[in-house]
């Protein structure tokens, strides 16, 4: 569950309050606080979550002139300049004789030329082309006027028409930045994203613009006049064959239970599910893979929110999935925050352990015929979120590690970009015959460990021969343990890893093939919140220490190139991989089989009546 609170009746309050819930939802005190059955809506229909702060907040604490946000009454109006914009290059409005109210008359359009990228990837399928920096300041792409303005973004428009043939192309343009100059002109930075898709195949760019606007006062929209492009990048189909296919229907469709159950979400459920069964608003569920019935072929175990049974889908020759929960034993009605499919005592299935509101549990696989608890380990919270394994000690069998979020009694006060309050991650060694005992203190990872952690991963990354650990933390600081033979220190602040933010995932791999494993962390990327926090109006009083955190918590993902001496190097910008969206999940993979290690980022969150910002 995630923070949400508000301060006096100011703007300057509100911004903070906005800004709490742009980069971590709501959060609630303990699990007493559940949601309160709503209205039953209409069977199917996308009934929309409300956030709460929303609902309390009055129209004057809402409104950015209120508390003397001038920028913030800028952005307002200039985001609606950007939306006509992107529909103009989109496709979506044809109305180009309305430029002149968007941009100004003399404007100045300095935009990199689509076909001059070069080519910096290129495989059977696409390729990549990047816009050289100094083509962008060239005398053949800078012009001035209505007529060359128009025509630079008509050329934008028609690269991803051109080899797709399609005439739909969605477009999204993110005001990230503002910065008010002296002669009553505002520097912005937006972030423009262009993409389509057809039966040919598909198309998408990116660039980042730098647009300087003239802004009288909020009587009259502003007008771009100075348009320069930078960091321009082009993806394009070479044939119509797509990595990926949705096949969700054709594999779980025949299930009763798919459509009944899995074919709502979120915003269904809440309005049909009581207090007593503990749905809450801001839970996340995840999924685990693995080999139930020891038949070779991968199954797929589903966490659901409490109220709604666990579902275990056996994966059939046929490539479909067969709904086999009840089967198999594992239809728990607890809220379940994660699963994990591992062998836990050697005999060559894999058993299942579960994060529940009742403790984690352990489940023994019946040589492939259904599951039996054998275990249950308790916790001193309930707030369980991620599962990991990993042979910490070396003797030879798996131990268990779990996370775990918000405390039911929190020892000391929340601090939003430092929190220390959360519960109590716990270490379980696996010492044989279903025993597990809490080995969190004795192994060294105390230190450090009530910082709301939603993720976990273990990697050697000093390849000395034994698992260290990497932990994600939400509000803060995150956490590196080394092991030294058993024995762990926690050394983030040392080895450079410390990465402050809203840590959500973790997934390690050599991306860059020298030997040694590189770290990739998933945080939380907002338009809105890089746009706050970037004002000198915003916490003022706090200092710039605790303002650039702020920052950084908005930024997005981080990747630590390894070292090789026990330190890491941040590569987030350089890596490209740093604005993804709310990275709930990230895995390193290698989709294209091509030896190098690509990243899949799984983002987003609950759907609400504002969804620009995800």
């Amino acid at each position: 569950m995630r923070v949400c609170k508000t301060t006096p009746a100011l703007f300057t309050g509100l911004v903070l309050a906005v800004l709490f819930l742009i980069l971590a939802g709501c959060k609630r005190s303990g699990k007493e606080e559940l949601l309160e059955t709503g209205t039953a809506g209409t069977a199917g229909t996308a009934a929309l979550i409300p956030l709460a702060g929303r609902e309390k907040a009055t129209a004057r604490l809402l409104d950015p002139a209120e508390g003397g946000w001038e920028m913030e009454v800028f952005a307002a109006q200039a985001e609606a300049q950007l939306a006509r914009l992107a529909s103009l290059i989109s496709g979506e409005s044809s109305a180009w004789s309305d430029l002149g109210e968007l941009v100004a008359e003399d404007v100045l359009t300095e935009f990199v030329d689509p076909d001059a990228g070069e080519t910096v990837f290129e495989s059977d399928d696409i390729r990549v082309a990047r816009g050289a920096e100094s083509a962008t300041t060239s005398q053949a792409n800078s012009r001035s006027g209505l007529a060359s303005c128009e025509d630079a973004l008509k050329r934008l428009q028609a690269n991803l028409r051109a080899e797709q043939n399609n005439p739909l192309v969605k477009v999204s343009l993110k005001l990230i930045a503002t910065n008010p100059h002296e002669d009553g002109t505002v520097q912005t930075t937006v972030l423009y994203n262009g993409k389509t898709r057809s039966a040919s195949g598909f198309a998408q760019e990116r660039a980042t613009l730098n647009c300087n606007w003239l802004w009288a006062d909020a009587s009259s929209p502003p007008l771009i006049r100075h348009f320069k492009a930078s960091d321009f990048e082009s993806v394009q189909s070479k044939s119509p064959r797509v990595w990926f296919s949705d096949c969700t229907q054709a594999a779980f469709g025949k299930n009763p239970s798919f459509g009944s159950e899995m074919g709502f979400g979120m915003h269904h459920w809440l309005q049909r599910v009581g207090r007593v069964n503990g749905m809450l608003y801001f839970q996340r569920h995840g999924i685990a893979v693995g080999d139930a019935n020891s038949d070779g072929l991968d199954d797929v175990y589903v966490c659901q929110p409490a109220g709604l049974p666990n579902k275990l889908f056996l994966h059939q020759p046929d490539g479909t999935a067969q709904d086999a929960s009840a089967e198999f034993g594992v239809d728990w009605l607890d809220n379940t925050a994660s699963a994990l499919f591992v062998d836990l005592d050697n005999d060559g299935d894999q058993d299942l352990v579960l994060a529940t509101f009742e403790g984690t549990q352990v489940l023994e696989n019946n040589t492939g015929r259904g599951f039996r608890p054998v275990a249950r380990l308790a916790s001193a919270d309930y707030d369980l979120h991620a599962l990991s394994a990993a042979d910490y000690d070396g003797d030879g069998d798996l131990d268990l590690y779990v996370t775990v979020d918000f405390s039911l009694s929190p020892k000391r006060p929340f601090l939003y970009h430092d929190a220390n309050d959360g519960g109590r991650n716990q270490l379980f060694r696996n010492d044989g015959a279903w025993r597990f005992v809490d080995a969190t203190e004795e192994a060294g990872l105390g230190l450090n460990n009530a910082r709301h952690s939603l993720a976990a991963a273990w990697e050697d990354y000093d390849n000395d021969g034994d698992q260290d650990l990497y932990i994600a933390n939400d509000y803060g600081k995150n956490c590196l343990y080394r092991n030294d033979g058993g024995r762990f220190s926690e050394i983030a602040e040392r080895a450079g890893t410390v990465d402050y933010g809203s840590g959500m995932s973790v997934s390690w791999a050599d991306y860059d093939r020298d030997g040694w494993m590189d770290l990739y962390v998933g945080n939380m990327f907002s338009s809105a919140g890089s746009r706050i926090t970037s004002q000198e109006k915003f916490l003022a009083k706090s200092g710039q220490p605790v303002r650039s955190l702020y920052r950084r918590f908005v930024r997005g993902n981080s990747c630590f190139r390894n070292e090789r001496d026990g330190t890491f190097a941040e590569m987030s910008e350089k890596s490209g991989a740093m604005v993804a969206g709310w990275a709930w999940s990230s895995v390193f993979t290698d989709l294209d089989n091509d030896g190098w290690e690509d990243l899949f980022v799984a983002n987003g969150y609950i759907t609400t009546p504002d969804t620009g910002d995800l």
